[in-house]
């Protein structure tokens, strides 16, 4: 018969020999885990860049068509062929934002919050002089008039070309040849 300390040295050596074999199959599993999930990654950043690629192969063919072309250039840069009928519209300016009620009126707003004022509201912004001390001729209101690159000249929101205040109308001009 066995005695208690033989049992007690074959369950020792037992459990050795299974804490081996698990230590020797741990770092590969990981290592397999591991690959498994980057090439998921890899295979789901594929078929990104596949659908990216159906899109940019999209819009090259839309860009070599001169009709999508001229649409752009109308749309985005407000281009206008001769003949064409023109619609300016005035809006009255936009309401302007209460002020943040935390703000003290001493404490000066950050830069990104002037800058920010400044591409919405640019009348409210100062021209600086030119290099001569000659500042640019300005409509009764302060602003600028702009010309358009189709040609046509427009002024600030809610000024006709005369400089008067005008309601949110639409106005119809041709454009030259």
């Amino acid at each position: 018969m066995r005695t208690k300390s033989q049992l007690v040295k074959q369950v020792a050596v037992l459990g050795l020999v299974f804490c081996a074999v698990a230590l020797a199959l741990a770092v590969p599993l990981r290592n397999y885990l591991s690959q498994r999930t980057a090439l998921s990654a890899s295979v789901s950043h594929e078929q990104e860049l596949r659908v990216q690629l159906a899109a940019l192969k999209q819009q090259e063919q839309a860009l070599s068509d001169p009709a999508y072309i001229a649409s752009e250039a109308k749309r985005r840069l407000q281009y206008v062929k001769p003949g064409d009928t023109v619609y300016v519209v005035h809006a009255p300016p936009l309401p302007k934002p209460k002020a943040d009620a935390a703000a003290a009126p001493g404490t000066p707003a950050p830069w990104y919050s002037t800058l920010w004022d400044t591409l919405a509201d640019p009348a409210a912004t100062t021209t600086p002089a030119s290099p001569t001390g000659v500042r640019p001729p300005t409509s009764p209101t302060g602003v600028r008039p702009s010309a358009s690159p189709t040609g046509v000249r427009t002024s600030a929101p809610g000024v006709s070309s005369s400089g008067s205040a005008a309601p949110t109308t639409a106005s119809k001009t041709k454009a030259g040849n």
